[in-house]
């Protein structure tokens, strides 16, 4: 195994590309988040964890992966928390404290849930409500989190300044990435996978050459171990250099003075996952 520029490891995860939920520990922020929650334009009432930034600092949308809810993002939240930086932690429909359907029945089965871009659009249309300009936001997705949060900007319902993509697919449930990569422009784009796990490190692979291809140079992350906010964890040699790896690519992308660095929207390369074999 050749070694990737930033992140190798030789443990061993196992999991599911389409359910897991976050395990392991980290130190809560200081200051606890609002729990707040807003509707989507099909009638669904989404919950969600809010903490505003300080003032020039960035907001981040997390949407969490599919059997999982909102407290997975807890050790991004706390990185974004030290420095200032604000953050939205959504449940998505059939998750976590969102599962009373429109017509008030309860919805907990998120295997018989269809996941839908306009969980994303509401979580987006409440930070806007909230006077957060569009340049200040990044959208976080894991796993089919990450193909809804490209899906909604290629669908022009978000207009983030930034997309971070951990453990994207091709298709998770019909949610699919390769026609989206394209219709995201020159955008900041942050993917990242594992070695272990080969669908989401084939993705990656595939949407940085369709990205390239179309001008975007994103950054890539090539972990050595976890799906999802999986790579984050405590219990994985890997996860302080993930997570610094993604409050850099956040905070250098993020107001006026870190823009006016960039010439291009081309973010520095962390990695190539074609060279991590």
């Amino acid at each position: 195994m050749k070694k990737a520029t930033v992140l190798i490891a030789a443990s061993i995860f196992i999991f599911s590309p389409f359910a897991f939920c976050a395990q392991g520990t980290a130190a809560a922020p200081d200051s606890k988040p609002a729990r707040v929650s807003f509707a989507t334009s099909d009638g669904w009432t989404l919950y969600a964890d809010y903490a505003p930034a300080k003032p020039g600092l960035p907001t981040v949308l997390m949407v969490h992966g599919l059997g999982s809810s909102r407290g997975e993002w807890l050790p991004l939240e706390t990185r974004l928390a030290e420095r200032g930086a604000g953050y939205l932690s959504v449940d998505m429909r059939c998750h976590g404290e969102s599962v009373t359907d429109p017509s008030g029945n309860p919805m907990s089965n998120w295997m018989a849930c269809l996941q839908n871009v306009k969980d994303v659009e509401a979580a987006w249309n409440f930070l806007v409500s909230k006077k957060v300009a569009a340049d200040g936001i990044y959208a976080a997705g894991a796993s089919i989190g990450a193909n809804l949060v490209l899906n909604a900007k290629a669908a022009g319902l978000i207009r983030p300044a930034g997309l971070v993509l951990l453990s994207p697919g091709l298709d998770y449930r019909g949610i699919t990435t390769g026609k989206a990569i394209e219709k995201i422009g020159r955008l900041p784009v942050l993917l990242a996978a594992a070695l272990t796990d080969e669908y989401s490190l084939k993705t990656v692979r595939i949407l940085n050459k369709t990205a390239l291809a179309g001008g975007n140079i994103p950054e890539v992350i090539t972990a050595g171990t976890g799906h999802g906010v999986n790579m984050f964890l405590s219990e994985n040699p890997d996860a302080d250099t993930v997570l610094d790896a993604t409050g850099k690519f956040i905070f250098n992308d993020a107001g006026p003075a870190g823009r006016s660095k960039r010439k291009k929207p081309a973010a520095k390369k962390v990695s190539d996952p074609d060279s991590a074999q």
